[in-house]
């Protein structure tokens, strides 16, 4: 018997030359065809089973995980317990020749103490790596349980290379699929977005336009109650109406410029003292403290270096700070608000007696749209380039003494006035 016969004429299903040949030239033709590669892996399983004499094949697709595979195709699996104990031994050989990445034959699976349980009535086992460049994508194993599979000479070998080759192709072209897919599928996602963003900024700028209108209206309505209010008496009771009027259009005004700086292309840096900042702020939140009943200290540390800030943003940080503290703090308790120079950072804290839920605050001040009546609650996409490009950053945390403790770390180096000199700012950085 010739070479070519006995390599494929070891199964009872097995073909002349001629048609062999026909069917693995038709086996390729669909393989290079199958554009989704989902089809050919059992294809290639089932010309190993019908034409080389194997009883059962099995082509493996690596995951993630380096010892884990996913089925791609099989074929000769009939019962499920069957099924079940022939994929673990296989999925040995796959683990074994994913690491080794060279083939694997294996002539006597029941005194070979590499692989554990193989099936009783296995004779031999041949195992492929699908090899694409340099790296190992799964596995093609054929479980041969015919008498003469392990002398079945080297054409077999060789027609199995080139089936294990095929399998890699169909392997390396899913993934190459996926990924065009997943690209397309991101560059849809990203179109959608920049659309929304588009109309986001358009709705943006119009809402910028009629703040700027409303906000008119609403000063036009302040100076006409003020002036109406001026030509009353003292003891008028309408006096009490217009008030009124006039303290709920200041606090539409300060809403409406508070909205109106998200239109704002950028911060606007100039330099500032984080110091007088808070000042100011404390100033602006008496009232809230007042209604509160805490006793608010203060302990701003003494020369602070100046630095290039957004005022009117960082004031806003600040009043956030601060009356997240005031909300947090107990009944009748306590507030501190600190500023100190540690190394190169200058720490703002905001501390409170109140209630322990450090890992709450920050989703709390951080809330895109605030609920505040005078619109003093930061919104973080307002603030974002502010506190992240110039390196600013937030913790939350407690204390034995301070349950409720928010820190504004802010580096001086990043945001010191570049225009002075390297002398001077050297001096400045030594203070």
């Amino acid at each position: 018997m010739s070479s070519e016969d006995r390599s494929l004429g070891a199964g009872p299903e097995s073909v002349n030359a001629g048609g062999f040949w026909t069917e693995l030239a038709l086996l390729i033709g669909s393989v290079a065809a199958d554009a989704s590669a989902a089809e050919s892996p059992g294809r290639l399983a089932g010309f190993a089973v019908s034409h080389l004499g194997a009883a059962r094949a099995i082509v493996f697709g690596r995951k993630q995980d380096p010892d884990g595979f996913t089925i791609l195709g099989s074929a000769g699996l009939d019962t499920a317990t069957e099924r079940a104990l022939l994929l673990e031994y296989s999925r040995r050989l796959a683990s074994w020749i994913t690491k080794t990445r060279e083939p694997l034959v294996v002539g006597r699976p029941q005194s070979d103490t590499r692989f554990e349980s193989p099936p009783s009535d296995l004779v031999a086992a041949f195992a492929l790596p699908l090899k694409c460049e340099a790296e190992v994508l799964g596995a093609f194993i054929v479980l041969d349980a015919s008498p003469g599979s392990p002398d079945s000479g080297t054409e077999r070998e060789l027609l199995l290379l080139c089936l294990a080759h095929l399998a890699a192709m169909c392997v390396d072209r899913g993934r190459a699929r996926a990924r065009w897919r997943d690209a397309a599928q991101d560059l849809e996602q990203s179109e959608q977005r920049l659309m929304r963003l588009e109309r986001l900024a358009a709705a943006g700028e119009m809402s910028a336009e009629v703040g700027r209108e409303v906000k008119e209206s609403l000063q036009g309505l302040g100076s006409l109650a003020d002036q109406i209010m001026c030509s009353l008496d003292v003891d008028d009771p309408r006096r009490s109406i217009l008030e009124r009027m006039m303290e709920e259009t200041a606090r539409l005004g300060r809403a409406i410029s508070g909205a109106g700086e998200l239109a704002r292309p950028g911060p606007v840096l100039e330099p500032d003292t984080l110091n007088r900042i808070m000042s100011e702020t404390l100033a602006l939140v008496r009232d809230d403290v007042e209604a509160a009943r805490v006793q608010l200290t203060q302990r701003l540390g003494a020369s602070l270096p100046p630095l290039l800030l957004d005022a009117d943003v960082m004031r806003r940080v600040f009043l956030n700070l601060v009356r997240a503290g005031v909300r947090s703090a107990a009944k009748g308790g306590r507030v501190k608000v600190e500023t100190k120079r540690r190394g190169d950072v200058i720490e703002v804290l905001v501390a409170a007696d109140g209630e322990r839920r450090s890992g709450q605050a920050l989703d709390a001040l951080w809330s895109t749209f605030g609920s505040e009546d005078d619109g003093g609650n930061l919104h973080y996409s307002l603030s974002r380039h502010l506190l992240l490009d110039r390196g600013i950053s937030l913790r939350a945390g407690t204390s034995r003494e301070w349950p409720f403790c928010l820190t504004l770390v802010v580096p001086i180096a990043g945001n010191q006035d570049r225009r002075r000199g390297k002398r001077e700012r050297r001096r400045s950085s030594d203070a």
